[in-house]
Formats: structure tokens, sequence, C-alpha cells
């Protein structure tokens, strides 16, 4: 700030505040983070910037409320100075109690679906939450910044955009900031964002017009093919750019179908671990209560006190599946050192009932969620037909069910966890006829 640049008149652009907003609009779990400083030469001002989201229609020329981040009902705000932060939205402060300190970056995450935008301080490795706003988002929310004074300024370091479908055109977008040479960006995460060949060409292109700041880029989950990955590996190997990690793995055309179904698993129920009481058929992909036992043979991982089946694989990445259910069943996931004959109490084998499992109880009714023998009521009432999809993201400790109804997924519940070995799908059917699907 201090003297105007020549940039053209363009409806977009703001008159009268100095802000400036992101190109994407974001609709799902995004995390950036941002470095700001300033030698805040203007007394009224000192070092202040103003990180925060908002709605494509703020005005850009009425200036004032109309115009800053968080003085409307359209934007969402977190103030920083030396010495204080304060959340805003519509023009209502809160100031927020932390420590002072030295870092002058900040973290950004952004829970569309579930309605939620917080902020926290970032030194090291270290995450401290500052403040989180509940409400409901009803379009795309853009990233933006209010710089306060002569000197201040922000730059994006980290942009996670995991699980988002940008696609190429998305893609795009992005590479024609990460280009500009202003642009300090060390981390890009796009996993999982329905990025092919085309996209990668994009981002290779930007990495020759700026190649000096970008140490990391994740393009796991998504389909850049041979050529991408050719393109992509040869930008490492030019030594101008400083791309130290790049991430190409779990890639495939199967990446490219949209949400979370990028990430279907091909389960089946292990015959070793089913209950006498059920039987299994449809090639070992459906489970039903049975009155007459089954003449299955001994085995060590077979459930003997608890109407309980696990599937053969054991999950450690991305992944999700669907599972159709009537009368009353439970759905989740379990360690595999889970017991299996109710040694010390059923706790100890019911899914659900222990520290190993997790678990979505469901019934004509209702749903609740269940971890360690603590539940949790859903406030969601099934649909028909009876389906839940289970979306489990290992490394980054969260298992997250949803009612799954034609193309759409309502969220129920997520769990949050480290998980520190493999995970099998299993199922407890509750009562005679009772039945348990994999969908296909």
């Amino acid at each position: 700030m201090g003297k105007y640049h020549p940039y053209p008149d363009h409806p977009e652009r703001f008159e009268h505040c100095g802000e400036v907003l992101c190109r994407e609009g974001l609709t799902g779990r995004c995390y950036w983070e941002v470095d700001w400083s300033g030698r805040g030469e203007e007394v009224w001002t000192g070092r202040r910037v103003d990180i925060g989201v908002t709605y494509k229609g703020i005005s850009r020329r009425e200036g004032g409320d109309d115009c800053w981040l968080g003085f409307n009902d359209k934007s969402w705000s977190l103030r920083c100075s030396d010495n204080s932060y304060y959340a805003r939205h519509n023009n209502n402060s809160t100031t927020i109690d932390v420590p002072s300190s030295s870092s002058h970056r900040v973290g950004v995450y952004l829970d569309w679906p579930a309605d939620t935008l917080s902020f926290y301080r970032v030194s090291s490795d270290t995450l401290t939450h500052l403040y989180t706003f509940h409400t409901t988002f009803t379009e795309p929310l853009y990233s933006g910044f209010h710089l306060w004074g002569c000197g201040v300024s922000a730059s994006l370091c980290q942009v996670i955009l995991n699980n988002n479908d940008l696609k190429d055109s998305g893609v795009e977008l992005l590479s024609a900031g990460l280009g500009n040479p202003h642009c300090k960006l060390e981390t890009l995460r796009l996993s999982g964002c329905l990025v092919t060949e085309e996209g990668c060409a994009s981002l290779v292109s930007a990495l020759r017009s700026n190649p000096s700041h970008l140490r990391e880029l994740d393009l796991s989950y998504n389909h850049p093919g041979d050529s991408g990955v050719r393109l992509l590996s040869a930008g490492l190997e030019d030594p101008h750019c400083r791309l130290e990690k790049l991430n190409v793995e779990h890639g495939g055309e199967n990446r490219m179908k949209p949400g979370l179904r990028k990430y279907v698993c091909d389960l089946t129920l292990d015959p070793n671990t089913v209950n006498r009481l059920l039987s299994l058929s449809e090639e070992n992909r459906k489970v039903t209560w049975r009155t007459e036992e089954q003449p299955y043979p001994d085995h060590p991982e077979r459930f003997e006190d608890c109407r309980q089946v696990l599937c053969r694989e054991g999950l450690t990445g991305r992944c999700y599946w669907e599972v159709e259910w009537s009368g009353g069943a439970v759905i989740g996931v379990t360690y595999k050192g889970i017991n299996r004959r109710g040694r010390g109490g059923v706790k100890d084998c019911f899914l659900g009932c222990n520290d190993k499992s997790w678990i979505l109880n469901c019934s004509d009714n209702s749903y609740s969620a269940r971890h360690n023998n603590k539940p949790t009521t859903i406030d969601v009432c099934p649909s028909s037909p009876h389906r839940v999809g289970v979306y489990l993201d290992w490394p980054a400790g969260t298992l997250s069910f949803y009612r799954a109804s034609s193309d759409t997924l309502t969220h129920l519940n997520t769990f949050t966890s480290t998980f520190t070995e493999p995970l099998y799908p299993g199922f407890w059917v509750w009562c005679f006829a009772d039945s348990v699907s994999l969908c296909q």
C-alpha cells in the first residue's frame, strides 16, 4: 500500500479498501496457511492484517462495512496484530485470549459441509486454536486479506485442497497464481482433486515461471497418467526448481469419480470370522441372521459369542464403501485384535464397546455412533433404502459415516483418532432375518 498501481478497471476490483481475494471458490474441506508482516508505518493502524473468507457478492466499491472483511454478513475474518487477535462477522467482534507469540503465521481450516471455519496460530509444528465460526454456508467462499497500513503484507505459504473436485480447470486457476513471481507458496496439496495430464501441464508451466519457492506438491489419488508423471518428474530435475517432494501415488482412471466415491474399495466378508448364527451369501458380500447354527469349522478368529463378521481386508489408506442393511445393524471398523470369545465380558467382543472399534448403530428410526462404549446420538433420520457410506482416511485419523441416497451423502458422524494398525470393516446383525450387504 502507499501508492496506486496501474491495474485496469474491473468490476470485481476493490476500489476503496486494501483487500484482495483468491481466485478459487471453496465448498469442501480446505486448509491454508498465511504469513503476515509489516512495518506499520502509519501510527493509527500499526501492524494489522485481516485474514478471512467471503462470498463473491461482497461489495467492491461502497467502502466501509459493506466492503471490509468481517464487517458484513457476507464475510468472516480474523484480525491479526503484534499483540492481539480478534474474530469478526457482521461487525460483531470477539477478542481472543491467547498468550503472545512471535509467530506471524495463521492457519485457516474451512469445513464447508460441516459449516465451520477455524483459525489457528502456527508455530513450528504446533497449531494453537484461536477461534471457530459456526454458521450455515450457502455458496462458495473466497479466501481474502485486508492489509492495514503501508508496508503490511500477507502471503500464502501452504494450501491444502485435498478431496475437492477442482478438476483441471480449477488447477489452471491455481497455476496462474502459482506462476506469479510474487507467489511464495511452499506447499500445495491437491490429493483427490480430479486432476489429469492437462492439470499437470498447467502446474509444470507455473513452476517454470516461478521455480524458487514451492517445495512440496501432492497430486496423489488423481489421474496424471504416464505423460503427466513424466512432465512433473522432469520438473524435479530442473536445477532452478526448488521442488523437493512430489507425490503421485495411488493414481488411476478410477480416481476420476466425483466426491468420496473416487476412494471406493472392494471388500469381502471373511468366513473365518463369521458367527455360527450368521450365514454368508452373494459371494461373501451379504450376511443374514439365521435361527440354526451354520456348520462352520472352528477357527481362532471366529466370533463365538457375538453375531458379528469382519471383512478380509485390512485398510490403511483412504477408502470408501457403502452398505445396505435391513432390520437393524451395526456398521463399523475394528483392529484385528478385538476379542472373539467375550472373555472379560461382552464389551471386549462387541463392535463399538471397546477401544479397538468404532461404529454406527442403525435402526429403522435412528442412528447413533459409539466408540469405547461411549454413545453419540445423531439427529438425522434413516432414509429408504437403508444405505450407509463409510469413509476412512487412515493417515488423517478420521472415520466418517454418511446416509447415502441416490447421489447425495448426508454426513452423520466423524470419529477423530490416531490409528496405529490396519482397520477391518465389520458388522453386527441385530435380530433374526436382519441382514447387511456390501454394495457393488
